[in-house]
């Protein structure tokens, strides 16, 4: 009875000390996602401060992050480059029209400032009318339903403002009309009344 006594205790003490050890030596618990984050530093945990985009060169313009130390992991690059397409923005400042010539005239603009891919100058063309003045002569008598007149330059030059131009229209002959004497022996009321038929 007494060994039956001693086993039974035994095995309560190696039970005791088995539980002791997983207690003390097994951690169950599940790591955070942040906690993995933070031991593998992936991207997501470098915080960068956003730099000036510099002005676009072929195509292409660029700036610099700077990191920000006390928001990211400490396996962060200190800075990034960042790329991105862009377009050239020229701006210029349009020169005076020239004078019409052939049915066209140009200006030079130039660049307002230096940017890069942007040229210093660039000319520019447009279809215009020439600016001609003329001072208009009589017209011609109708003569087979057709009257004319001459105009003669005063202002503009070249071969699309000749020094005179002949205009012409078509018309009808058209009889003058003769002025019908007045009739002055017309009768009117205040003068035909004598005296004594108003009463």
């Amino acid at each position: 009875m007494l060994r039956y006594s001693l086993l039974i205790l035994h095995v309560i003490i190696s039970i005791n000390l088995v539980t002791v050890n997983c207690d003390q030596n097994t951690d169950l618990s599940v790591p955070s996602i942040s906690q993995t984050h933070t031991k593998s530093g992936k991207q997501s945990d470098c915080k960068y401060m956003k730099g000036t985009w510099s002005a676009c060169s072929n195509g292409i313009r660029s700036r610099e992050d700077t990191l920000r130390v006390s928001h990211s992991v400490s396996n962060c690059n200190n800075t990034r480059t960042i790329h991105k397409k862009c377009k050239n923005v020229c701006r210029y400042n349009k020169g005076p029209w020239s004078d019409c010539v052939n049915g066209e005239k140009s200006r030079t603009d130039t660049l307002k400032i230096p940017t890069p891919g942007c040229e210093a100058t660039r000319p520019a063309t447009k279809k215009c009318r020439p600016a001609c003045r003329y001072s208009k002569g009589e017209w011609t008598p109708c003569e087979n339903g057709e009257k004319k007149r001459t105009l003669t330059r005063l202002e503009g030059d070249g071969p699309d403002c000749p020094a005179t131009k002949a205009v012409s229209k078509q018309c009808s002959p058209q009889a003058k009309k003769t002025k019908q004497p007045r009739n002055k022996n017309r009768k009117t009321n205040s003068s035909s009344i004598t005296p004594s038929q108003a009463y």
